[in-house]
């Protein structure tokens, strides 16, 4: 399922990033007036446990953590080879677990994490034959998340939340073919 569902996408970049390419006999080049779809989607989850190995107990404790992100994009060429966009994006991310000694719970907790972004662009595209553009893509970041933190013990509840900005500005090169 993990393929198809990877295969479909991959296509469906292709198929977009090849859509607002025109050809000549000489080079190929993205022309005034062309709408761009692109963006991201990526799903990251894993198991964890842990063992002391001085005490040979059999686990002293044990987590799971899962990451959700999805950024589309859109972008209008407002020159020949010249796209400005704009990406909005969420994140979610969530790690709990449990922590034991000698076969009894001694603790447990959950962190939650949900970001808001948005992203503009502006990309420059640079023909290098008929077939194959090269891009600089210029891009500033604004990001927004909230957290909450529960820790429980068996004496004391803890809960923490917190909330962050994260700012980027950077430059990205490329391939359209």
């Amino acid at each position: 399922m993990k393929n198809k569902l990877l295969f479909t996408f991959l296509i469906l970049a292709i198929f977009s990033a090849n859509s607002q390419i025109e050809r000549t006999n000489e080079k190929a080049f993205i022309p005034k007036g062309k709408w761009m779809t692109s963006g991201t989607i990526s799903v990251n989850f894993f198991d964890n446990k842990t063992t002391d190995i001085n005490n040979d107990e059999e686990a002293n404790g044990e987590s799971d953590y899962i990451n959700f992100n999805f950024t589309p994009k859109v972008g209008y060429s407002i020159a020949e080879n010249w796209v400005a966009g704009i990406g909005l994006g969420y994140t979610y991310s969530r790690n709990k677990g449990k922590s034991f000694e000698k076969d009894s719970l001694t603790s447990h907790y959950q962190y939650t994490t949900n970001g808001y972004s948005i992203n503009p662009f502006v990309r420059r595209y640079v023909s290098t034959g008929k077939n194959l553009l090269f891009f600089f893509q210029g891009e500033t970041k604004y990001q927004y998340s909230k957290s909450k933190d529960i820790n429980n013990y068996p004496s004391e509840n803890n809960d923490y939340h917190t909330s962050a900005n994260l700012f980027f500005i950077g430059i990205r090169p490329g391939l359209n073919f």
